[in-house]
């Protein structure tokens, strides 16, 4: 499967992109994000842009109970976050390969959907946030995390920092997308 037409060029790939993409989340602290991924008993969670799949096995890893998937257009990526599944021992996850654009689910199928660093490389967000609400349950969440808060990062330890910013509060909330519900679509500098 090539990448959709509604990404960009994915300019940093190399053959050890999967080693890198594995050193950046440990660099990252996936484990404090989940602080923001509202997760309830017996979900089914999808990580959208997998890439490696390092927040899918964070994620299975912390809630047993819940089915994770994760999906990436690259099949390199996919093989190797199912090895290190497998590898963990994790049984709840999968691994699928396929486009965010037109994810291989039926409608309402997710309690949680999560992607991280990736709506930065598409052309059009608004068109895979559409399809992440098409695959969640009412009442389900969706959650985005992409380089719109760089400054927030930067700044976190500095006292003449905004106090949303020393908090780890949402900042820089903007509204993208309106569904045909009628729903606003938030993208928030949450940390």
């Amino acid at each position: 499967m090539s990448a959709s037409k509604h990404s960009r060029p994915y300019a940093i790939h190399s053959a050890a992109e999967c080693d890198r993409l594995e050193r950046q989340a440990a660099l990252a602290g996936l484990p404090g994000h989940l602080r923001f991924v509202p997760v309830p008993p017996q979900a089914h969670i999808l990580d959208a842009g997998c890439g490696t799949g390092s927040m899918a096995r964070l994620l299975a890893a912390t809630h047993q109970e819940a089915q994770v998937v994760g999906v990436d257009v690259r099949e390199d990526y996919i093989a190797y976050g199912a090895e290190q599944a497998d590898g963990d021992g994790l049984r709840n996850v999968e691994f699928r390969q396929g486009d965010i654009f037109s994810l291989p689910f039926a409608d309402a199928t997710y309690d949680v959907v999560w992607s991280k660093y990736v709506l930065q490389w598409v052309k059009e967000p608004h068109l895979a946030i559409a399809e992440f609400r098409r695959v969640t349950k009412r009442g389900g969440v969706v959650v985005c995390a992409n380089f719109d808060g760089f400054a927030d990062d930067a700044l976190a330890g500095r006292p003449d920092a905004p106090t949303a910013i020393r908090e780890g509060r949402p900042t820089a909330c903007r509204p993208i997308h309106r569904t045909q519900d009628g729903t606003d679509v938030h993208v928030c500098g949450a940390r």
